[in-house]
């Protein structure tokens, strides 16, 4: 959810990833489905439908590495939005209690009955530090840290550029 935006709006994704095939060693260490929805009310009112496939790599240093291609359906509301691409790449590297883990979403363009959706990417990664055990916590890891949020041509609109440093804490139960 935008914080400028109505506190009404909803947004939310929902991600599944099904395992087609697990080779015995190798870099390439998962191939993987990709299925995901967007979804919204209000100013982002649109269900987006992601379907692709993916790998995981066996990248060293990282706790794991992910690399997935989407073909973006995206004109459920009857609005002919266009459908376009995008490759999204997570990561996640784990050293004693600090964490850094990100994503990188790159979107081409598309023709819409509105004019150029222009592509853009959104980087974002987060560096954590798990404070559970300096208070004793043993039900998972109680993270304090700093995300960085680059986003180029937000929802397609040229010139759009979202920059920004954001506090975090995030509990893992």
């Amino acid at each position: 959810m935008d914080r400028l935006s109505n506190p009404d709006d909803v947004y939310g994704e929902l991600n599944i990833n099904p395992t087609l095939y697990k080779p015995e060693d190798g870099f390439v260490t998962e191939v993987f489905l990709g299925l995901q929805t967007e979804y919204g009310s209000g100013a982002t009112d649109q269900n987006n439908y992601l379907l692709g496939g993916g790998v995981s790599l066996d990248v060293p240093g990282f706790k794991y590495f992910k690399v997935t291609y989407y073909r973006r359906l995206q004109d459920d509301i009857g609005i002919d939005r266009g459908d376009n691409n995008q490759i999204t790449v997570v990561w996640g590297i784990d050293e004693g209690n600090f964490r850094y883990d990100g994503f990188l979403d790159i979107v081409d363009g598309a023709d819409t009955m509105f004019g150029k959706n222009e592509g853009g990417f959104n980087f974002t990664s987060q560096i954590k530090y798990n404070i559970a055990p300096m208070l004793g916590l043993d039900t998972g890891r109680l993270d304090i840290g700093i995300e960085y949020v680059f986003w180029k041509n937000k929802f397609g609109v040229d010139g759009e550029t979202e920059n920004n440093p954001n506090l975090l804490v995030k509990w893992h139960f």
